[in-house]
C-alpha cells in the first residue's frame, strides 16, 4: 500500500524533472507522474567552473530536456535533486 494519498498524487499529463549531480556527471530526466522517463540527459559536471557556471548549466539542460520532450511548463509540478557532499 502507497503512503501517498491518491489526491496528492501528480495527474495524469503531469511531469516531475529529476537531477542527479554526481561528481564526474549530471543526470537530468523528465519523468511522468506514472514514473515513466519521458526523456533523459548525461552531461559532464564540470565543478572546475564553478557553482554558477554548473547552476547555469543544469537550468539550460533542463529548458533543452523539456522542449525536447514536448512538454509544456504548466505540465511541470515539480523538481527533485540529489546532490553529493558531506
Amino acid at each position: 500500500m502507497s503512503s501517498v494519498r491518491k489526491k496528492d498524487r501528480p495527474e495524469k499529463g503531469k511531469y516531475i524533472i529529476g537531477i542527479d549531480s554526481g561528481a564526474s556527471r549530471i543526470g537530468i530526466a523528465v519523468v511522468s507522474a506514472g514514473g515513466i522517463i519521458k526523456n533523459y540527459l548525461k552531461a559532464p559536471t564540470l565543478f572546475e567552473k564553478g557553482k554558477e557556471n554548473t547552476i547555469e548549466r543544469i537550468k539550460s539542460h533542463i529548458r533543452k530536456l523539456i522542449q525536447q520532450s514536448e512538454v509544456n511548463m504548466n505540465q511541470i509540478v515539480g523538481i527533485g535533486t540529489g546532490v553529493p557532499g558531506p
